[in-house]
Protein backbone atom coordinates (compact mmCIF):
# COMPACT_ATOMS: atom_id res chain seq x y z
CA UNK A 1 0.00 0.00 0.00
CA UNK A 2 1.10 3.52 -0.56
CA UNK A 3 1.76 5.98 2.42
CA UNK A 4 0.05 9.09 2.27
CA UNK A 5 3.08 10.68 2.79
CA UNK A 6 4.92 8.87 -0.59
CA UNK A 7 2.11 10.13 -2.69
CA UNK A 8 3.02 11.67 -5.96
CA UNK A 9 0.68 14.48 -5.73
CA UNK A 10 1.45 15.63 -2.23
CA UNK A 11 4.72 17.13 -2.64
CA UNK A 12 2.81 19.30 -5.84
CA UNK A 13 0.06 20.35 -3.78
CA UNK A 14 1.78 21.01 -0.99
CA UNK A 15 3.92 23.43 -2.97
CA UNK A 16 0.90 25.42 -3.55
CA UNK A 17 1.04 26.60 -0.21
CA UNK A 18 3.20 29.03 1.26
CA UNK A 19 3.97 30.45 5.00
CA UNK A 20 2.47 33.61 6.08
CA UNK A 21 4.97 36.62 6.65
CA UNK A 22 6.23 37.29 9.67
CA UNK A 23 4.33 38.97 12.08
CA UNK A 24 6.89 41.53 11.97
CA UNK A 25 7.64 41.84 8.14
CA UNK A 26 5.74 43.90 6.10
CA UNK A 27 5.04 41.75 2.52
CA UNK A 28 5.95 43.82 -0.51
CA UNK A 29 3.50 43.33 -3.62
CA UNK A 30 6.00 40.73 -5.00
CA UNK A 31 5.68 38.73 -2.03
CA UNK A 32 1.96 38.85 -2.37
CA UNK A 33 1.63 37.85 -6.06
CA UNK A 34 3.62 35.06 -5.46
CA UNK A 35 1.81 33.75 -2.42
CA UNK A 36 -0.82 31.81 -3.40
CA UNK A 37 -3.81 29.45 -1.72
CA UNK A 38 -5.19 28.23 -4.90
CA UNK A 39 -4.55 24.89 -6.78
CA UNK A 40 -3.12 25.83 -10.30
CA UNK A 41 -5.72 24.87 -13.01
CA UNK A 42 -2.67 22.33 -14.58
CA UNK A 43 -2.82 20.58 -10.51
CA UNK A 44 -6.32 20.30 -10.77
CA UNK A 45 -6.63 18.72 -13.98
CA UNK A 46 -4.04 16.39 -12.66
CA UNK A 47 -5.62 15.26 -9.58
CA UNK A 48 -8.82 15.26 -10.84
CA UNK A 49 -7.85 12.87 -13.98
CA UNK A 50 -5.85 11.01 -10.88
CA UNK A 51 -8.76 10.24 -8.59
CA UNK A 52 -11.35 9.71 -11.41
CA UNK A 53 -9.49 7.41 -13.12
CA UNK A 54 -6.95 5.34 -10.24
CA UNK A 55 -9.87 5.84 -7.09
CA UNK A 56 -13.11 5.96 -8.67
CA UNK A 57 -14.56 3.61 -6.01
CA UNK A 58 -13.71 6.07 -3.50
CA UNK A 59 -15.03 9.20 -5.37
CA UNK A 60 -18.37 7.34 -5.61
CA UNK A 61 -17.90 6.22 -1.49
CA UNK A 62 -17.01 10.51 -0.80
CA UNK A 63 -20.28 11.03 -2.41
CA UNK A 64 -21.95 7.80 -0.27
CA UNK A 65 -20.28 9.04 3.25
CA UNK A 66 -21.62 12.78 2.43
CA UNK A 67 -25.14 12.09 1.49
CA UNK A 68 -28.04 11.90 3.95
CA UNK A 69 -28.50 8.26 5.14
CA UNK A 70 -32.69 8.42 3.99
CA UNK A 71 -31.13 9.40 0.06
CA UNK A 72 -28.10 7.13 0.34
CA UNK A 73 -31.06 3.86 1.76
CA UNK A 74 -33.51 5.17 -0.67
CA UNK A 75 -31.52 6.31 -4.02
CA UNK A 76 -28.76 5.37 -6.47
CA UNK A 77 -25.51 6.78 -7.00
CA UNK A 78 -23.94 6.48 -9.96
CA UNK A 79 -20.72 7.90 -12.53
CA UNK A 80 -19.56 9.94 -9.66
CA UNK A 81 -16.61 12.00 -11.30
CA UNK A 82 -14.76 14.99 -9.11
CA UNK A 83 -15.02 17.93 -11.07
CA UNK A 84 -13.41 20.48 -9.06
CA UNK A 85 -10.63 21.01 -6.18
CA UNK A 86 -9.34 24.30 -4.52
CA UNK A 87 -7.43 24.23 -1.15
CA UNK A 88 -11.01 24.59 0.79
CA UNK A 89 -13.02 21.91 -0.67
CA UNK A 90 -13.66 19.28 -3.76
CA UNK A 91 -16.66 19.07 -5.89
CA UNK A 92 -18.31 15.42 -6.99
CA UNK A 93 -21.10 15.30 -9.66
CA UNK A 94 -23.26 12.51 -9.34
CA UNK A 95 -26.05 10.13 -11.02
CA UNK A 96 -28.55 10.18 -8.51
CA UNK A 97 -31.49 7.44 -9.13
CA UNK A 98 -34.55 7.38 -7.00
CA UNK A 99 -36.83 4.46 -9.08
CA UNK A 100 -36.98 5.30 -12.43
CA UNK A 101 -36.21 9.57 -11.58
CA UNK A 102 -32.83 10.19 -12.50
CA UNK A 103 -31.02 13.47 -12.17
CA UNK A 104 -27.67 15.25 -11.87
CA UNK A 105 -26.60 16.50 -8.70
CA UNK A 106 -23.08 17.90 -7.62
CA UNK A 107 -21.77 17.82 -4.26
CA UNK A 108 -18.80 20.44 -2.18
CA UNK A 109 -16.98 18.63 0.06
CA UNK A 110 -15.05 20.88 2.79
CA UNK A 111 -11.55 20.25 4.12
CA UNK A 112 -8.72 21.34 5.53
CA UNK A 113 -5.48 21.39 3.13
CA UNK A 114 -2.07 19.52 3.66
Amino acid sequence: PTSHTSHPLLPELRSCTFAPPTPTSHPTPAIMATTTTEISAQTSTRVLAHMNDDHAASVHAMVLSNLPHREVVRCKVQNAKMTSITMKAYSISYVSCDGNACDMRTIEIPFDPP
